[in-house]
């Protein structure tokens, strides 16, 4: 059982005033912490480096989630990440810390993938939910590369190239270059990549996978 200050404002008329009030939430059982937030084999757990802790049924009461960049029982080795595997629900995030300080006339984007599915968004470069920002979009349809971009006003634009990428699971290398950008992506992708990407560049900086941030559909 743990104990919790909450400050509580009231207000009668004209006149406010703010009351304390102590009060003291009963845990269930095998969970701890002031909300009962945590499970008691994850109290005081042994993950390291931000790891997420799970509750285990085995040798051990509980196994660490590993972020990226870190592996073993507890998250305790670093490793070198140089390419991510997506499952169709996950997705990367990279900000550009030095994107003011760029020249925005021109922007050059190079990967290699290796695909799964024949369709699927690879990447987008922009505004999320704006349809008023440049954009860049790289993805595949029907083993097809598909390219669109807006440069402002009315200039949206794509290309659907016509060389088959045959051989799913095999590394295909795609550079672009001397296009403005900077929205999701206004229905131009409608399925999830699965596979792999490395060896981002944009603007002639290599990204580092370690660097982005994960997610996962909602």
């Amino acid at each position: 059982m743990e104990h919790t200050v909450a400050i509580i404002a009231v207000k009668m008329g004209e006149h406010a005033f703010q009351k304390m009030i102590a009060f003291y939430c009963l845990c269930p059982e095998r969970f701890k912490g002031q909300m009962c937030e945590v499970h008691m084999q994850c109290w005081q757990h042994s993950c390291l480096h931000g790891a997420t802790c799970v509750p285990s049924c085995g040798l051990s009461n509980h196994r660490c989630v590993c972020p990226i960049g870190w592996k073993g029982d507890r998250c305790e080795t670093g490793v070198n990440v140089s390419s991510a595997y997506f499952s169709g629900a996950s997705y990367l995030l990279y900000q550009d810390g030095s994107y003011k300080h760029r020249d925005l006339t021109k922007t050059s984007i190079s990967f290699n993938f290796s695909s799964v599915e024949s369709s699927g968004l690879l990447l987008w470069n922009g505004k999320i939910y704006s349809e008023d920002g440049d954009y860049l979009g790289i993805g595949l349809s029907n083993n097809h590369l598909h390219v669109v971009w807006n440069l402002g006003w009315l200039s949206r634009s794509e290309i659907i190239t016509d060389v088959i990428l045959s051989g799913l699971n095999s590394w295909h290398h795609v550079y672009i270059d001397s296009l403005d950008i900077e929205e999701e992506t206004l229905g131009y992708f409608s399925s999830s990549f699965v596979g792999c990407i490395k060896d981002l560049t944009i603007s002639e900086k290599l990204i580092h996978i370690m660097d982005l941030k994960e997610g996962k559909k909602s």
